[in-house]
């Protein structure tokens, strides 16, 4: 017949299992090594069990938090009345300059930045040579 262990005793032999031989466990607790071996397997499936549960239910619990987030800024959304920014249009253009008697072409990035004087396009060398 099989033994029928405590919790203490599942405690203790998951605890010293490394610390002691399957023998010296197997006297201790009147079994046989290989009941030791097989005990031992079942207390670690079900660690890992218990773990990948836990995992799940905090997956789970993420889950159920970012539901609520979307749904309360849905609400907030629908509530508010949202004015589109008034942003500059950008558009793409080349600008020639004269450096040290040779022709530069700058090219816009499409970005801008806001200065003293208004918008500004973010311009970017590209060196090209006109006749």
């Amino acid at each position: 017949m099989a033994k029928a262990w405590t919790r203490e005793e599942e405690a203790y032999l998951y605890q010293n299992y490394n610390a002691m031989t399957n023998a010296q466990l197997a006297d201790l607790f009147g079994v046989t090594p290989k009941a030791i071996s097989h005990k031992m397997r079942r207390l670690r499936d079900r660690a890992r069990r218990e773990a990948e549960k836990r995992e799940r239910a905090r997956i789970e619990f993420q889950r159920q938090q970012k539901q609520a987030a979307q749904k309360e800024e849905a609400l907030y959304l629908e509530e508010e009345v949202c004015e589109p920014l008034n942003l500059p249009k950008i558009r793409l253009f080349e600008k020639r300059i004269d450096i040290d008697g040779h022709a530069i072409s700058l090219i816009s990035t499409g970005f801008f930045v806001k200065t003293e004087a208004g918008w500004t396009p973010i311009m970017m060398k590209k060196r090209k040579l006109y006749q």
